[in-house]
């Protein structure tokens, strides 16, 4: 992915947990490290400049998204694929998902 922020997440272990690095297009492009519980903006919309994923309508926070996102895990090299979730503008989830044909997919939470 060219333009992307990357969204941490520790996965549990046997042994702990384990630092995952996954890139996804949310927010302002720009390459920023999200943790769950931070929000995805770090100004108001409408002073954004720059290219912004997934869609204008997503980041308002009206309401509950997804997006697919592809990364690591610490002691590993195999990519995993998760989808993570976003909730009234902020990171709330990851849940490691076989990884999609299309990595850009997107959508909405179902009520």
């Amino acid at each position: 992915m060219a333009s992307y922020n990357t969204f941490v997440v520790d996965q549990p272990t046997e042994s702990g947990a384990r630092r995952c690095e996954l890139q996804a297009r949310v927010g302002v492009l720009d390459l920023r490290e999200i943790r769950i519980g931070e929000p995805i903006l770090t100004e108001p919309l409408g002073e954004i400049r720059g290219t912004i994923g997934p869609s204008l309508e997503a980041l308002q926070g009206d309401r509950p998204f997804w997006v697919y996102g592809i990364g690591v895990c610490e002691g590993s090299d195999v990519e995993r694929c998760a989808k993570l979730h976003f909730r009234d503008g902020v990171f709330v989830s990851a849940e490691f998902v076989e990884c999609p044909d299309n990595l850009y997919e997107w959508g909405f939470e179902e009520p």
